[in-house]
This record gives structure tokens, C-alpha cells and sequence, in this order.
């Protein structure tokens, strides 16, 4: 085993100029600057607490002759940190990358590593792991709204051993969980988008089998026009609503604050309006459930609910409605439709959204008869038993992650 080097983070970025900064003064970046295409602006939602390294998406941008102005760029092999609002995410721009450059936001900051001393990979694990959010935590230097400096950024604390090729058995070691889990997540993803794509083809284009087993609207099936859906349906459909086809437990939910959960510290996950928040020791449901957005966060970027499939032991705060389907509608066929909602439709308030039950159980819908309904469940209930069992075993792979990498990173275990 080499010697173990215990620095900070500026004694192992580039000796040029510029290798550390934080991004422009807020008013040189606000909304009046942004385009509709050009050098996209990283911002903390492309970067997470949870070890993704980067989402390349959901960008705003600014033009050449902005971003030239702005001088904060980042490029393939950069470091990115939070450092105002969520303190602890960290970033890392890594090939394949969708642009050429980006700039950062003027919440963010941006560290060159020398790769020479220290493994890129490495780094990023090190800055990204549990024990460096806390420390980031521990020194926020905000008010009101969480903040670490430029100052602190450099002075944050790294260990590694001296020899670059054991740094990166380390590195690679946690990287080889780190690829299952995302290769799982990329399965479940397209998993899901063939559900999805089955869902629309069936019911909303109604090409679902009929009697020979044609799309049923392409091969001529009548379609009778309906006043309270504003749209044709097959003939002989009724209408229901989502009321009809729930059972609903809203009232089991039970919200805890920070400080309760910290007494409750466990591996049951605590979900919100839009994921997971928490880990706690107790649960409230057992079983799947589907979870759409009550309150806060409701609706996605194509302005669809927010919506969740859940399973096992789980506990549900009071802002997501908790529902399973009934009268023909299974989970799965429930977790679809509800996503092809129009969230307008069932949402109140301008400034704190909020879908309340009323809203969402008055909300009509085609009523599926049940042989139609059940042949759909039964094509994609592997798939979404597949899906099950991948997060499930993500959840494994990530505790294992977990206890891996400070086992690693503090010499206690080493890499043959």
C-alpha cells in the first residue's frame, strides 16, 4: 500500500489560472439573457446528491457572444459544485458529453483537477460521497439560503494514496457498481417507455386488439363522439372517473419533519410529492401503490403529473395522494393513465399548485372493459415485475456503494 496524502482540493487542481471559480454575479445570468439555443447553463438541478454525476438535460441557454462575456465555462473533465441551495452536489463532466462546453449558473462552482496527483474519477467520488456533503453542510456559510464560497470550496479536505494506479483501482471499483446501477436504470427506463408506448397505442389512439386482433380504430372500428370527454371513443365504451377505478389512502399518510426522521433513521424509504427523501425505521404501507403529486412540486416539465409506482415497505408524507386501481384498472394500467392526464385539468392555485382529491377524483376518463383492460395487464406485468426487481436490486448495489466507498477512500481495504 503507498502513502496516503491528506490535502485540500486546491492543492490538487491545475496550477493555471482559473482552475477553481465560482460562477457570475446573478444579475449577469438572469432570465432576461437566456435563448432558445446556444451554450446551455449548468444549474444545480443537473447535478444530484446521489452519485449521477451529471444529467446532460434541462438546460436554459445563452448565446456565444454571452457566454464569452460570462468567462465561466466548463468542459469535459470538470468538477461541479452547488454552492448556493442544495450544498453537496457535485458534478462531473465526463465523455460522452452533449455539448462542447456549457457555462455554470451563478449558483454554481468549478474545479480543473491535475490529473497528474490525482485520478479524475477519484476526486469525484471523493467530493461526491456521503462523509463531503456533511462536511459541505457543516460549513454553510448562508443565512437564510445554504451557501459554501469559493474559500471553502478550496480548502475542502481529500485524502488519496500517493500512487495514481492504486487511486484508480479505488475509483474503478466503486465505478463498476456504479455502471450496473445505471445500466439497471436504463432497462427499467426503456422498460417503462414500452409500457408507455403500448398505453397510447391502446388508449388514446384506441388501436387496441379487436375480435381478429387488428388495431381496433385503424381497421375501422367505430368510434362514437362523446360531450363529456370532448372526444370519440370505441362504441359501446362508458365513461368513468378516476374516483371509479381508486381506492385511495390518503388517510393513512402520516408527515414527519427533519428532526423525526433523524430519530428514525432506517432503510425503509420516506417518499414526497416527487421521490424518496428519506430513509426511516418504521414503515406504514406494504404492498404496490401508485403516488401522484398532491402538493408542491406537481407536475413534470411537459406539464403531466408527477407519478410513482411503489412496492414493499414504504412510508408516504402528506404530499402525494396514495391510490391503487380498481373495477378493472390495475396498478399498472392506473400508473399509466394517470401520466396522460393534462395536470391543468386537476390542479388548483397559480402560485402553490395543488391537486386535492375532489379535482382528482371527478376526473373522467373512458371506462376500459375489463377483458381489453386485463389482456393489457397481462402483457405488461412482466414488465413492470422487471422493473420491480431491478430497483430492488439498485437498492442492494447502492448500500453496498455506500459502504464501499469510505472503506476504500480511508485505506481501510485496498484493491488487488
Amino acid at each position: 500500500m503507498s502513502k496516503w496524502i491528506h490535502t485540500t482540493l486546491n492543492d490538487i487542481c491545475r496550477s493555471d489560472k482559473g482552475a477553481i471559480i465560482s460562477g457570475p454575479f446573478g444579475s449577469n445570468i438572469s432570465s432576461k439573457f437566456f435563448v432558445l439555443d446556444g451554450v446551455p447553463v449548468i444549474r444545480g438541478n443537473n447535478l444530484s446528491l446521489s452519485l449521477d454525476k451529471f444529467y446532460d438535460d434541462d438546460f436554459v441557454f445563452v448565446t456565444e457572444e454571452k457566454a464569452d462575456e460570462l468567462n465561466c465555462y466548463a468542459e469535459e473533465g470538470d468538477l461541479i459544485f452547488t454552492a448556493a441551495g442544495t450544498i453537496g452536489q457535485v458534478g462531473i463532466l465526463e465523455a460522452p458529453l452533449k455539448y462542447k462546453k456549457y457555462v455554470i449558473s451563478n449558483k454554481q462552482l468549478r474545479a480543473r483537477i491535475d490529473t497528474r496527483k490525482v485520478d479524475l474519477l477519484y476526486a469525484y467520488y471523493w467530493f461526491a460521497s456521503a462523509w463531503m456533503q456533511n462536511y459541505f453542510i457543516r460549513n454553510n456559510k448562508g443565512s437564510t439560503v445554504p451557501l459554501i464560497t469559493l474559500s471553502e470550496l478550496k480548502d475542502a479536505p481529500i485524502s488519496y494514496p500517493e500512487d495514481i494506479t492504486e487511486q484508480k483501482k479505488i475509483a474503478m471499483a466503486i465505478e463498476a457498481i456504479s455502471r450496473k446501477i445505471n445500466n439497471n436504470r436504463n432497462i427499467c427506463f426503456n422498460l417503462e417507455s414500452m409500457a408507455k408506448t403500448l398505453y397510447d397505442y391502446w388508449f388514446t389512439q384506441f388501436d387496441f386488439p379487436n375480435a381478429e386482433g387488428k388495431p381496433y380504430r385503424s381497421s375501422g372500428g367505430e368510434m362514437v363522439w362523446n360531450d363529456q370527454l370532448k372526444r370519440a371513443i370505441p362504441k359501446g365504451w362508458q365513461v368513468s372517473s378516476i374516483g371509479s377505478v381508486t381506492r385511495n389512502y390518503d388517510s393513512k399518510r402520516v408527515p414527519l419533519s427533519q428532526n423525526e426522521r433523524d430519530t428514525m433513521k432506517g432503510g425503509i424509504p420516506y417518499y414526497g410529492a416527487t421521490g424518496i427523501m428519506d430513509y426511516v425505521n418504521r414503515h406504514i404501507f406494504d404492498g404496490q401503490y401508485v403516488l401522484i403529486a398532491e402538493d408542491g412540486s406537481v407536475m413534470d416539465a411537459k406539464g403531466n403529473p408527477i407519478v410513482q409506482m411503489i412496492w414493499g415497505k414504504t412510508w408516504v408524507n402528506n404530499h402525494a395522494h396514495v391510490l391503487q386501481g380498481c373495477n378493472g384498472y390495475s396498478n399498472e394500467l392506473l400508473y399509466l393513465l394517470l401520466q396522460h392526464i393534462p395536470v391543468v385539468k386537476i390542479m388548483t392555485g397559480s402560485i402553490q399548485k395543488k391537486i386535492n382529491q375532489d379535482n382528482l377524483n371527478s376526473y373522467k376518463i373512458p371506462q376500459i372493459p375489463d377483458p381489453i383492460s386485463q389482456a393489457f395487464y397481462e402483457i405488461v406485468k412482466p414488465m413492470f415485475e422487471k422493473i420491480q426487481f431491478l430497483q430492488a436490486e439498485n437498492d442492494e448495489l447502492t448500500k453496498l456503494r455506500d459502504w464501499l466507498l469510505p472503506v476504500l477512500m480511508n485505506g481501510q481495504a485496498t484493491v488487488e
